[in-house]
């Protein structure tokens, strides 16, 4: 994806805080030409990605996204 276009941006937003209507974007994916590339915010830990507050994590095009960010790819 270095050097492609990029052809979208999508933020995935999910309720933090229903009370006062808060959001989180644990999930960003960049469309681009030659696929996507979805950032998401994990760390690995072990030889596993799990979620964080503080680390992102980049997975290539192919890569499944996690099961704890509660998505079917």
């Amino acid at each position: 994806m270095v050097g492609g276009r990029v052809t979208g941006v999508d933020l995935h937003y999910v309720r933090w805080d229903e009370e006062r209507g808060s959001l989180w974007c644990p999930r960003i994916t960049f469309n681009g030409e030659a696929g996507r590339v979805e950032v998401v915010l994990g760390d690995a830990q072990g030889g596993t990605l799990v979620p964080s507050a503080d680390s992102v994590a980049v997975l290539h095009p192919g890569t499944s996204l996690p099961a704890w960010l509660g998505v079917k790819d």
